[in-house]
């Protein structure tokens, strides 16, 4: 059987603009440029048959640097949620607080489960590019646990052919209102960020090196998990195989340790909560490593090969007037895969684009604690084929599939497509217009990706069959001013919970933005995303971004209307204000400065309405209200 797989029109391995050297941009899905989503495949916006956002305006990078990257996607992406299973952890799309909900991360083409948000550093300072595919149906040739994912491109040192020192510093106060039997108290808790990194572009060779630390400082008068200071380093160099090749290797490694005691007084809101003495020991250790390297054979013909290891050391220990808690735990995780990349025109009219190859990933488990002591191990492989026709630049038809190998595992399948109209149709009063579908079904396990979330160990691997369906379209107008995505979406998927083996989520989201001002030196971006489903629930945001000189001001407002199975959430908020100033060289000029960029936001500062209802972003993380405060600095 011939295994082909396609990479779409304009196939290559080009990278987006990095955006710590980009003014503000709006990457939408008629833009022709190529998101990369693993080594041996990528896809234009263009031919795309599912809704796919590029966030890559450098503002949202250089004044929030010391926080998630994730917080560039707010106003950004409809049906956006933060998940509650991750501190400042992976967003999910279209789906509220279902725990196999989280996106997935592909990190510089690995596939991680939300979990993966816990063990590295994701602030902004370490990336260049975001980029989000709320469906399952965009990347069904791989054996993602969940549905959509977020798509990270780490910093490099390529085209920074000077020494370049980049040094970034955050602190985040954030505060909320307890109660307890003597009364309501405000709860503080501080958070500082500091990172430092070289980077250099030496011909054939590129480096980047970082270090970063999280420290924190909470208030001790409510219990929660405790958060040791944790200290992050990252190694990025790539080495060029003439004009045919590359390889590039991308080591991460987390460490943290605590010890502390915390002393609690008696809590009754938002639950009671009796006083406490505990003591905890922590150390944790997370290492991973990606090696990857491709190389051109001939114009039509490439070969890939990729390989990751990750591995995660803890042992913890709690003792309490409650409680005592002992765990030593050990897991890690082998990935390895190879593919064969083609991409064929015939004439002028047809382009044939594809890729095949085999996946495989082992992980293992050591586990010791009250549920038991023991080791356990999974394997997993698969192979990746699927087809892509693109006609005259107008009309494109994708096929992606996964093979299971293993046991205990089912195929995916999705087939999608997009007529770019305005390619055919010249003379309508249109800057650009498609229409895309895509349909699909993909199966996944809750145990079949890394990092490990499961703290016990696992009797049976039930499947989940995802159906998903999407239709939409994608215009601009008004010279590209106006911009607008618009699509429907329907998907189930089987849970286990007490009588209801499927849920299903459907309804209509929206992506509108229109450049109100675009001048020389000032730009006035607008814009609204939307989500409503089908059973009445609704989230929104509006966004408005002003960017003039060096200066930034960025204002987002968000509503929204949610019915989960135990509660509901109704507010409207005003989410986020960031301002920023940026310096330029010629003001440092008798410094070692060649940058600076200063920035300042605020986050849920105010309510529009008086409903109590959770906000259940705000309960998942550990404080309501915020201001951080944030400076990166460029010393070439």
């Amino acid at each position: 059987m011939r295994l082909i797989l396609l990479s779409f029109f304009f196939m290559g391995t080009h990278f987006l603009t990095k955006a710590q050297d980009t003014a503000p941009i709006e990457q939408d899905s008629l833009n022709w440029e190529s998101v990369l989503y693993t080594s041996y495949y990528s896809q234009s916006l263009a031919a795309s048959g599912t809704y796919v956002k590029v966030v890559q305006d450098s503002n949202l990078f250089k004044f929030s640097s010391g926080v998630s990257v994730f917080n560039v996607l707010r106003g950004q992406v409809p049906g956006l949620v933060i998940s509650p299973f991750a501190v400042l952890g992976v967003p999910g799309f279209r789906y509220e607080y279902y725990s196999q909900k989280s996106a997935s991360v592909l990190l510089d083409g690995i596939p991680f489960n939300a979990s993966i948000t816990d063990y590295l550093n994701f602030n902004a300072s370490e990336f260049s590019e975001v980029t989000v595919v709320p469906s399952p149906n965009a990347l069904s040739f791989l054996d993602l646990p969940t549905t959509g994912a977020v798509i990270l491109t780490s910093k490099n040192g390529k085209g920074i052919t000077k020494p370049t020192f980049e040094c970034h510093s955050n602190l985040l106060m954030g505060w909320a209102e307890r109660g307890s039997r003597s009364g309501t108290f405000t709860e503080k808790d501080w958070n500082l960020y500091n990172s430092l990194s070289y980077a250099q572009d030496f011909g054939k060779l590129d480096i980047r090196l970082s270090y970063g630390a999280i420290n924190r400082w909470p208030s001790d008068r409510f219990i929660r998990p405790e958060y040791p200071m944790s200290h992050f380093l990252k190694f990025n160099a790539g080495y060029k195989l003439g004009n045919r090749g590359e390889i590039r290797a991308v080591l991460s490694a987390t460490l943290r340790k605590q010890n502390e005691t915390t002393i609690t007084e008696e809590i009754t809101n938002p639950f009671p909560i009796p006083a406490d003495t505990a003591y905890t020991a922590l150390n944790q250790q997370f290492v991973t490593a990606n090696l990857t390297a491709g190389y051109r054979l001939t114009d039509w013909l490439r070969l890939t090969g990729q390989l990751s290891v990750s591995a995660h050391d803890s042992t913890y220990t709690g003792e309490s007037t409650q409680s005592s808690v002992s765990r030593q735990r050990k897991d890690g995780q082998a990935q390895v895969n190879t593919y064969a990349v083609v991409n064929k025109s015939f004439g002028s009219s047809l382009e044939v684009s594809g890729f095949a190859g085999l996946q495989y990933a082992t992980m293992k488990l050591s586990l010791d604690d009250f549920t038991g002591n023991g080791e356990q191990n999974f394997d997993l492989s698969y192979l990746s084929t699927g087809t892509s026709v693109g006609f005259r630049k107008y009309m494109f038809t994708n096929l992606l599939l996964k093979v299971p190998l293993s046991e205990n595992d089912k195929i995916n399948y999705s087939v999608s497509g997009s007529f770019v109209f305005s390619e055919l149709f010249k003379s309508i009063p249109i800057s650009s217009g498609k229409i895309r579908y895509s349909f699909g079904r993909n199966n996944f396990t809750d145990y079949s990706s890394y990092p490990w979330q499961r703290s016990t160990f696992i009797v049976s691997r039930p499947i989940r069959p995802v159906a998903s369906m999407e239709l939409g379209g994608d215009f601009s107008f008004l010279d590209e001013r106006l911009l607008v995505s618009l699509t429907h979406f329907n998907d189930k998927w089987a849970v286990d919970l007490p009588g209801i083996s499927e849920l299903q989520r459907k309804g209509f989201e929206g992506d509108i933005s229109y450049l109100l001002i675009r001048k020389a030196r000032a730009n006035l971006k607008t814009g609204a995303v939307f989500s409503f489903f089908g059973d009445g629930d609704f989230r929104g945001s509006l966004l408005a971004q002003l960017t003039r000189g060096k200066s930034f001001i960025s204002i987002m407002a968000e509503r929204v209307s949610i019915t989960l199975l135990a509660d509901s959430q109704s507010f409207t908020r005003l989410r986020d204000i960031t301002i920023g100033q940026s310096i330029g060289a010629g003001l440092l000029s008798k410094t070692w400065l060649s940058h600076l960029n200063l920035g300042i936001s605020v986050r849920n500062i105010y309510d529009f309405t008086s409903s109590r209802n959770a906000d259940y972003e705000n309960q998942n993380f550990d404080f309501v209200k915020s201001v951080n405060i944030n400076i990166s600095m460029v010393f070439r």
